[in-house]
């Protein structure tokens, strides 16, 4: 890692830094007394630099399972940090991947109106994509991610030592999500990728992943300082992520986040393609890193039918139609709608005969 690497996320609170630095040298002195941690039992029980940190202020470890991104699993931490009397003096420091982000964030939002906090993602998933943009999302009673607010952290310290204890599918669901930036941020930005990934994902190091990462990041920070409230502009990093949501829905969550954005943007290109939008030779130069990350065995558990009910359930649904971001070429996304009918089941269909 090259450390003091940063830099600087503006938002609707002011400026914060995002620094890739190990957590000791970010941490020296440890937390003080008015701090509060929420962190992956994981993570607490498998690095001594994040027990030792522990020791110098309340705790609360959390498992990091999709019940503590709920209003209750929200809750709990609010109600943690009131018992132990944090008060505004105090911050926040949360430890983990998107999961205990999305849980602590949004209860950082909501305690004493907007609680200060600091983010160490421990994910390459997290590092590379949810550290940064202010949002938290939770689900709430069957519907994904339909809860959730605008509450950026004051800082994101990146730490790769984490990444070098991931498991192999963490590392995959990590590079699907980064690839659908890659994709946005044009030829260069995509041509990074491919000679990174041109060896195999299961080949790259500590320091290739946070390469990749800050690559990703990087394509992120400009459309987040643009549209920080996901009104316009920003929409269009949902590329991959209708028909993602939907694989994931249909899977019942056992296709990680990540894989399904990979499967996911394989549907979106093929989707163009039909429409005359995106270029064969384009679609096949991204699909052919797409398939070298993911080999479409997941998708023998989940059926056309149950992916568009997984898309019905999308937040940014209007009526009957979902909206796709689509690509013209790399770096050119474009928006258009489908209806969730039939037709759009059938196409479906023929994607995941393609597997």
């Amino acid at each position: 890692m090259d450390q003091g690497q940063a830099f600087t996320v503006w938002s609707y609170r002011g400026a914060y830094e995002v620094r890739w630095i190990s957590l000791k040298r970010a941490l020296p002195t440890g937390l003080s007394a008015s701090d509060r941690l929420v962190v992956d039992a994981t993570v607490l029980a498998g690095h001594p630099e994040v027990g030792t940190l522990a020791s110098t202020a309340p705790t609360l470890p959390v498992v990091a399972e999709e019940d503590l991104k709920s209003l209750e699993g929200a809750l709990l931490v609010v109600t943690w940090l009131l018992d132990s009397g944090f008060d505004r003096g105090g911050t926040l420091y949360v430890i983990g991947g998107g999961t205990v982000q999305d849980a602590a964030a949004f209860a950082a939002s909501i305690v004493h109106r907007g609680a200060r906090w600091v983010f160490v993602p421990t994910t390459l998933l997290a590092q590379g994509d949810s550290c940064i943009g202010s949002k938290s999302s939770i689900n709430h009673r069957g519907y994904k991610n339909q809860l959730g607010t605008f509450h950026p952290p004051a800082e994101v310290i990146v730490d790769d030592a984490f990444l070098g204890t991931l498991a192999p599918r963490d590392v995959q669901s990590g590079i699907g999500e980064m690839l659908h930036y890659a994709a946005l941020g044009g030829d260069t930005v995509w041509a990074a990728f491919e000679a990174e990934l041109s060896g195999g994902w299961e080949r790259l190091s500590t320091a290739d992943m946070s390469a990749l990462a800050r690559r990703a990041m990087t394509v992120k920070k400009d459309f987040v300082e643009t549209d920080e409230f996901d009104t316009g502009l920003r929409r269009n990093l949902n590329f991959g992520h209708t028909f993602g949501h939907g694989i994931e829905y249909a899977s019942k969550g056992h296709i990680p986040h990540g894989i399904a954005v990979a499967y996911g943007m394989e549907c979106a290109n093929a989707y163009a393609e039909k429409l005359g939008i995106l270029a064969p030779e384009v679609r096949a130069r991204i699909g052919l890193i797409i398939r070298g990350l993911v080999d479409g065995s997941e998708l023998r558990e989940v059926s056309a039918s149950q992916i568009v009910s997984g898309m019905a359930q999308d937040k940014k649904r209007v009526g009957d139609e979902a909206e796709l971001i689509l690509l013209e070429d790399l770096g050119r996304p474009v928006r258009v709608s489908a209806r969730l009918d039939g037709h759009l089941e059938r196409f479906l269909e023929h994607v995941l005969d393609t597997w």
